[in-house]
């Protein structure tokens, strides 16, 4: 592992352990999260202002609200991250409360949209963004009525604030789904629907993308490192953009997660390997952001990391909900 990278993923796992430590997270899997949007904004994790910026959220939102649920830790961290908090979070509800207008369901994933429009719009490109999230979403389900899912709002909210042409990029993404869907070893479709959303803010040719993810995850898989089978292989599809050798890229992601897993907390009873191993994806990709050339090179040093950041908070976010589903499933039951 170079220097570099090295940095930053002791900076990774401070931030986590400085997270954990503080009693912050409701949920283990949150403090991963939380721990990566302090690494990719290059700054230590400011508890304090942390445990501040819930108390703010209190003030201003009932305890009923997504903001304070599963959603609750990433939202405390990005308000610190802002020199004003407060008038931060403000805004960013004010999102949230557009997007969830005229809406029958209130959807934990909304507040990741919200946080995706707030990051990348002004106040008066808001209206513009809420409406073409929605626009590119009701395409998504008329294109993949059974796949599609209220998880793929957060793209849909990416694409609608990234700046390029959103109805392109969708049939961008049809054209990898495509390209995808045959392949010999059957990934789910919803699988290639989120992998093909993510490939589709890359300007390389589409069968060079789709070609490229395939080889990393093979090669992933060959050193031992593999993903999963599901939504959490969009992680490698941030990665097609990198100007590095997939020999290369496969054995930095290797080499991270074989240390994060010496790291107390990142074993098979802490993180897991799965999230692990998106995890070190993810700080390859912080760490090869001057090697990007397309991707982040085309749409800022920081969309292919941002991407990433919210792939896991997503992903974190269903598995949390799952099993809360399942636990009350079994507690009904027993009863």
């Amino acid at each position: 592992m170079d220097a570099n990278l090295e940095r930053i993923c002791r900076t990774y796992v401070s931030n986590r352990d400085a997270i954990h430590k503080s009693s912050l997270m409701s949920y283990s899997m949150m403090a991963d999260a939380g721990a990566l949007m302090y690494t990719s904004a290059k700054k230590p994790a400011d508890t304090a202002t942390v445990k501040m910026c819930g108390k703010i959220i209190k003030q201003h939102v009932g305890g009923l609200s997504n903001m304070r649920g599963h959603m609750r830790l990433p939202v405390m961290v990005k308000m610190s991250l802002h020199d004003d908090p407060e008038r931060y979070f403000n805004y960013l509800l004010s999102v949230y409360q557009k997007l969830t207008e005229s809406k029958v369901f209130r959807s934990e994933y909304l507040v990741l949209a919200a946080m995706a429009i707030a990051d990348n719009c002004d106040a008066t490109q808001v209206d513009e963004a809420v409406q073409k999230t929605y626009a590119l979403h009701r395409t998504m389900r008329e294109d993949h009525p059974v796949i599609t899912e209220s998880a793929d709002l957060t793209m849909a909210a990416v694409l609608a604030t990234a700046p390029i042409d959103a109805s392109s990029c969708l049939d961008e993404a049809e054209r990898c789904y495509a390209l995808l869907k045959d392949e010999h070893f059957k990934l789910a479709k919803d699988t290639v629907q989120a992998v093909s959303h993510v490939l589709a803010l890359s300007p390389l040719p589409a069968e060079e993308k789709c070609q490229r993810f395939l080889r990393l995850r093979q090669m992933m898989k060959d050193a031992g490192h593999r993903i999963g089978n599901g939504r959490e292989l969009a992680i490698l599809a941030a990665l097609v953009d990198i100007d590095v050798p997939d020999e290369e890229l496969i054995s930095q992601i290797g080499e991270v997660d074989s240390w994060l897993k010496t790291q107390r907390g990142f074993g098979a009873m802490g993180t897991g390997a799965q999230l692990r191993r998106m995890i070190a994806a993810t700080l390859v990709l912080e760490g090869n952001d001057r090697a990007a050339v397309g991707t982040s090179a085309t749409l800022g040093a920081s969309l292919a990391t941002t991407v990433a950041e919210q792939i896991i908070i997503s992903i974190i976010t269903t598995i949390i909900i799952t099993s809360a589903v399942v636990s009350s499933s079994h507690s009904s039951s027993a009863s």
